[in-house]
């Protein structure tokens, strides 16, 4: 019997299982990062990785996960009000990235925000950002333009850049087919549409101005403002309201919905002040929709070319009214062709042709090659960097410079009555450093006072003293030594507001005499005053009559919310100030504070808004210059000058000089001309 013949049969091809790769922190509900790793047989895959999980790195590197893709550093450092804490975090978050990296790990960075979005602790992100910087193995950006600000700001070598633009949305929120073929939709008036969450730097201030303007002019349009607003822009739209023209979204828009607004929209308006990178742009023109805004290189790179004179100027005071007026005039059939350029442009940039590119550059941080560096869009070299010198420097020659063109020989005369340094730099510190000023301070406070002698020039002196009415006072000391008072904690303030408790617990208590300021002798006229005594200003104030009515500028907290039994109000501060003719200048710092709510931490984005207290700056009054001696408006402008920045005081003082007789006018415009 013949044997019968053995049949070899093909193993069937298994692909092989795509390599993790850790995405801190991986977004909910945008679906960028989806995209980004969506291409067909794609050789790694996204596996979310929550920011607090950051601490278990280097277990997750010793399980074998050897690649990190950070996303939105803004979402992960200096994200609350809290510096401290926000430093303590990204010291530990660092820490855990660093012993990664140390063990093995690589990491790609895609950098998203030129900023935060949230700008509530920018020390802390900035330190942060500068590590991870150092840290990152590739740095992925979306535009040439993004790429030259890492290179200039922030030291990225081209070498490890990767340009790879942002995906668009098309076939994401329905069929791509869908999509494209999907004619102009039929509208009444020229339907324009803004989509995203309200924030500062997204021009709404000047679309809402436009947008009153063609109200006024009677042209027809209709503008859709879709997304999740702050209190603040919801004052914005208060003029809105009822109005059939404007059509307002504030709320966030479910994925199922995100077609149809688009679907009835015709144009996207980004009339953006700031831009890194925007997805909605991309989003808008996966719909077919031409995109209207400022001609900044960044929003260039998010626009279809043939779009690209649909960019106004940014320069230009009315490019946004003069943009939208155009649209709206134009005849449909060009508009259909604008369509069809913005839907091409997103189909070369569709998600799996995007991811393709991504599948290179983590090919290449796998195994270190480089390989993606000719295979991504070229990185354009970034010009060296400006020899000036650095903002020290320039500070120190400008006020040489102001110096000697207002004649000055005598330092400024300045009061600090509650010098307590707080970890903050006196406004006074640079004319100090550079002996044009003489500082008198006064701390109660016995660390405080020693850290004030500590570090003392030959310019200061302090005293222990308390300034007050004469009388004998209680000083109430807090676990915060910024808090320390003649008066007492209001506990209501404590139970309403947010953030205070802790540094307002007691920590026991000094009885000592207080001295008038009038009556101290040597003092002389002051010729800046600067007080933070924690509600005693009034009190001061008070008995300070001879000071107040020599003394140029006045640096004072106010009240806004009674931290204190008793504190007296911002009004009453004022009231007096005036009184001795001195006028409110500008607010230079305001404390605001979340009230407190047992479901406060139930939604996302609350800000705090309750105003606590602040320091406010009075000045002479300058509309009344014939009041002021020369020797006094000299003094003026270097106060404000130099210690605010204030250089449109400078310039009127300088003016009125030259006006006097008092500085030649060549003088006075060769020291601008210098700055």
């Amino acid at each position: 019997m013949a044997k019968s013949a053995t049949i070899k049969t093909a193993k069937p091809h298994v692909a092989a299982a795509p390599t993790p790769v850790l995405n801190l922190p991986m977004s909910r509900g945008n679906p960028y990062q989806r995209l980004l790793y969506s291409a067909e047989h794609a050789a790694f895959c996204a596996e979310p990785f929550n920011k607090t999980e950051i601490v278990d790195l280097p277990k997750v590197l010793a399980e074998g996960q050897r690649l990190l893709h950070l996303h939105w550093d803004d979402l992960i450092f200096g994200r609350s009000r809290d510096s401290a804490a926000n430093a303590n975090d990204a010291e530990r978050d660092l820490a855990a990235l660093e012993a990664f990296k140390a063990g093995g790990g690589r990491i790609l960075w895609t950098v998203h925000n030129r900023s935060p979005h949230r700008d509530v602790d920018p020390a802390t992100f900035c330190a942060a950002r500068a590590r991870v910087v150092a840290l990152a193995d590739l740095v992925h950006v979306h535009t040439p333009d993004a790429a030259l600000h890492m290179q200039r700001d922030w030291g990225v070598e081209a070498a490890r850049l990767r340009i790879i633009p942002h995906p668009s949305y098309l076939g994401h929120y329905e069929a791509e087919e869908t999509s494209l073929t999907r004619d102009l939709p039929n509208c009444a008036a020229r339907s324009f549409l803004f989509f995203g969450a309200f924030r500062a730097n997204k021009g709404l201030d000047t679309l809402v101005d436009t947008a009153k303007v063609l109200l006024r002019r009677e042209v027809p349009f209709h503008l859709h403002l879709c997304g999740r607003s702050a209190r603040s822009h919801q004052k914005l739209f208060r003029d809105f309201q009822g109005l059939d023209a404007i059509e307002i979204t504030d709320e966030a828009v479910p994925d199922e919905a995100v077609a149809g607004i688009f679907a009835r929209a015709q144009v996207f308006v980004a009339p953006f002040n700031t831009l890194f990178t925007s997805g909605s742009v991309m989003l808008a023109q996966g719909f077919g929709l031409p995109v209207i805004g400022p001609a900044t290189d960044a929003l260039r790179d998010h626009v279809a070319p043939d779009n690209h004179d649909l960019l106004y100027d940014p320069q230009a005071p009315r490019g946004l009214l003069r943009m939208m007026t155009r649209l709206v005039e134009m005849p449909d059939q060009e508009l259909r062709v604008r369509r069809l350029a913005a839907f091409d442009f997103a189909q070369r940039r569709a998600p799996a042709i995007i991811s393709a590119q991504m599948m290179m550059v983590l090919q290449d941080l796998h195994d270190g090659s480089g390989s993606s560096l000719h295979a991504v869009q070229a990185t354009p070299l970034a010009a060296p960097a400006r020899t000036d010198a650095p903002p020290a420097e320039r500070a120190k020659t400008r006020l040489a410079d102001l110096v000697k063109t207002l004649g000055l020989t005598e330092p400024l005369r300045i009061l600090d009555i509650g010098a307590n340094p707080m970890n903050h730099d006196a406004p006074y510190k640079e004319l100090l450093a550079a002996g044009h000023a003489h500082v008198t301070g006064f701390e109660p406070q016995p660390e405080a006072l020693a850290a004030l002698n500590a570090q003392k020039s030959a310019n200061e002196t302090y005293f222990p003293d308390v300034v007050g009415d004469g009388e004998t006072h209680r000083l109430n000391l807090y676990r915060g030594s910024g808090l320390a008072s003649l008066l007492e904690i209001r506990q209501a303030t404590l139970d309403h507001l947010l953030g205070l408790r802790r540094a307002a617990r007691p920590t026991g208590h000094i009885d000592l005499p207080s001295r008038k300021l009038d009556e101290i002798e040597g003092i002389g006229r002051v010729d800046f005053l600067k007080i933070d005594v924690q509600g005693a200003e009034a009190m001061i104030f008070g008995h300070a009559k001879t000071a107040l009515s020599q003394t140029l500028a006045v640096q004072s907290e106010v009240n806004f919310f009674p931290l204190y039994d008793n504190q007296p109000s911002f009004g009453e501060i004022d009231r007096i100030l005036q009184h001795h003719g001195l006028v409110p200048h500008s607010f230079l710092h305001i404390e605001k504070r979340l009230v407190r709510s047992k479901w406060l931490g139930q939604i996302e984005g609350a800000t705090p808004q309750q105003m606590l207290d602040g320091d406010i700056l009075y000045l002479r009054d300058l509309s009344q210059p014939d009041a002021i001696a020369s020797g006094d408006l000299r003094k003026i402008a270097l106060l404000c000058d130099t210690c605010y920045g204030f250089s449109d005081i400078t310039l009127r003082c300088l003016e009125i000089l030259v006006q006097r007789g008092e500085i030649k006018t060549k003088v006075a415009e060769r020291f601008i001309d210098r700055v």
